[in-house]
């Protein structure tokens, strides 16, 4: 809009220009003596010439005589002209022409192609420019036979508003384009980007064959014969805890593909802060005990017992806090300190150690993807550098903000703080609350027995979720992929012993858990149907729902949970047998 703008201003100029020149020249001489329009009039012969009418001196005459040629000789016919002079002149006007045109067409087959880069519009007016003015050069070739000096003119006078919008056009950008990085500064960035990748990818390999040396040598000790039970106790628990890091590791790379791609999303659920902090407290409380550190919450004022916001990244926020703290700390304690200010409803959480702490210019790189204080910080600490970019990211989403002071050698203090609402008030008592986080657990222990299929095709995790199963007290039947897993459901439901649940893995050979899912519900299946897969990117949870099923588990497999959602699934009977029904599901399976 604002280049056609341009055009029309710079015309109404141009034409304001040439109606007062004209003016002004006819004011001061008279009528023009078009005998004299060239030197040396003998010359400059018409064939025409005898017979040619003055043309009116006005917009309606000049477009009514646009493409007449009789008021003007052709230009072989104005002066003496010899066959070199003259094709030299036609040649190069043809040759400038043919640049001109193929110029534009270049340019506009890259814009067409290069959507993306900025300032389209110049490179428009560019193209346009060019493309006038190579019109321009093939009317004069034109005009040494046919003197089409009226249109010569108009042309001269397009090609001078686009020439002038393309000027104005060009000092607005000029500020804009300044701004833009330079090549030298991108390769730059682009260099420094890589080095910054290539480290994170060595801290990668670092921080993932840490653990797998763990996990796979404590298996080899289990599979020795003269070891103590002891030592396989231990075995044991190194192995579970250096699964859990790498579990948390996988975990915090998809974070950060997600707040990349600006897809980290929020779950809000009535939350108590205190049980939050005290689940912090139990699940890093060994880990400052294994350094000699302690580990002290402290509630200052009136904390409000219930709150809502995201539980589960609220407590990530803090995990990776208080982890941190841990790490970087030799001796001393671990403090967190919660506190709420009911004027800016901000509910700030501090957690403040007695560690090495961080200069201003390590200070200003923490929060940064992949970056630590140092490199020398990542070999001596460890890390992948993605936890505290993480926990700004969720503060933000929360409505808040991470905010650090340090000195070197001092110790840190990170607050971290969040902007809830808050649904019910402060109360020194939170025993209500520890109970109702306990009743889920207590429910979970009782009425667990019925018949579960398990259909998953790798033989590992049959052996394991089996054993979990039938520990629990349920009786577990196994199915390999999705397409027995179908037909073993609908044979048991047909003949009036259904099973109570169906654990459906997603990803199988032959049909798979979505397929099978789908089949199942288009048959009429009522029964439940859980999901369990190792895709635990967030839409995997509601492709899941979206294909049938009625719950989603995610690998590896938290005995807990799933046990818990079996049981509160199971408490459930969905079988209502209708002959009807089950004639019509056996029509359409076969």
């Amino acid at each position: 809009m604002t280049v056609f703008t341009g055009l029309r201003q710079s015309a109404l100029v141009i034409c304001a220009l040439l109606a007062l020149l004209a003016g002004e020249v006819t004011h001061a001489y008279g009528e023009i003596d078009r005998s004299s329009c060239c030197a040396g009039a003998e010359f400059c012969i018409s064939p025409t010439a005898e017979a040619a009418r003055p043309v009116e001196s006005s917009l309606a005459g000049f477009f009514s005589n646009l493409f007449d040629t009789s008021s003007y000789p052709a230009r072989w016919n104005c002066g003496q002209w010899s066959s070199m002079e003259g094709w030299l002149h036609i040649i190069s006007d043809l040759g400038i022409f043919i640049a001109y045109f193929g110029i534009p067409v270049s340019l506009l087959y890259f814009i067409r192609k290069r959507r993306d880069i900025p300032f389209n519009s110049i490179f428009f007016l560019f193209a346009a420019f060019i493309l006038f003015c190579g019109a321009g050069h093939l009317l004069e070739a034109i005009i040494f036979y046919y003197p089409l000096y009226r249109v010569a003119g108009l042309l001269k006078l397009a090609t001078a508003m686009v020439s002038l919008v393309t000027l104005v056009v060009l000092f607005k950008l000029i500020p804009k384009a300044l701004e833009l990085p330079g090549l030298i500064s991108t390769n730059e960035m682009l260099r420094q980007a890589d080095a910054t990748k290539s480290e994170f990818l060595a801290n990668m390999s670092h921080e993932i064959r840490t653990p797998l040396t763990a996990i796979l040598g404590f298996s080899e000790v289990l599979r020795d014969e003269d070891v103590s039970p002891q030592e396989k106790q231990h075995a044991v628990e190194t192995i579970h805890r250096n699964g859990s890091h790498l579990l948390a590791l996988i975990n915090d790379i998809l974070d950060l593909s997600k707040v990349e791609a600006g897809k980290l999303e929020l779950e809000y659920r009535e939350t108590n802060p205190r049980k939050i902090v005290e689940e912090v407290q139990e699940l890093l409380s060994e880990r400052a005990a294994s350094r000699n550190l302690q580990l002290v919450p402290e509630f200052k004022g009136e904390i409000p017992q219930l709150i809502r916001t995201d539980p589960t990244r609220l407590k990530q926020a803090l995990v990776n806090l208080v982890g941190n703290a841990i790490k970087f700390t030799e001796n001393g304690k671990i403090r967190l300190v919660v506190q709420h200010n009911e004027l800016e409803s901000r509910l700030s959480f501090e957690v403040i150690d007695t560690g090495i702490g961080m200069s201003i210019e390590q200070m200003k790189r923490i929060f940064q993807p992949f970056g630590q204080a140092d490199s020398s910080t990542t070999r001596k600490y460890g890390g992948t550098g993605l936890g505290l970019m993480i926990t700004k990211t969720i503060a933000s989403l929360l409505g808040g903000d991470v905010n650090v002071s340090s000195d070197l050698g001092e110790g840190s203090r990170f607050q971290f703080w969040i902007c809830p609402e808050v649904i019910k008030q402060s109360s020194l008592k939170t025993e209500g609350a520890s109970d109702n986080m306990d009743a889920p657990i207590a429910a979970s222990q009782a009425n667990r027995t019925g018949r579960i299929l398990l259909v998953e095709d790798g033989l590992d995790n049959q052996r394991l979720i089996s054993f979990l199963l039938k520990k629990a007290g349920f009786t577990v039947d196994i199915a390999g992929n999705g397409k027995i897993g179908m037909e073993e459901t609908i044979d048991r439901w047909m003949s009036g012993e259904p099973y109570d649940l169906v654990l459906m893995d997603m990803q199988m050979p032959v049909m798979d858990g979505y397929t099978a899912t789908r089949k199942l519900r288009d048959a009429q299946y009522p029964g439940h149907i859980v999901a369990v897969t190792a895709h635990a990117m967030k839409g995997d949870e509601s492709s899941c729902i979206k294909a049938g099923c009625d719950a989603y588990l995610s690998k590896p497999i938290d005995r807990q949970a799933m046990i818990d959602e079996i049981t509160r699934r199971m408490s459930e009977d969905r079988f209502v047998f209708d002959e009807s029904v089950q004639d019509a599901t056996r029509a359409h399976s076969r």
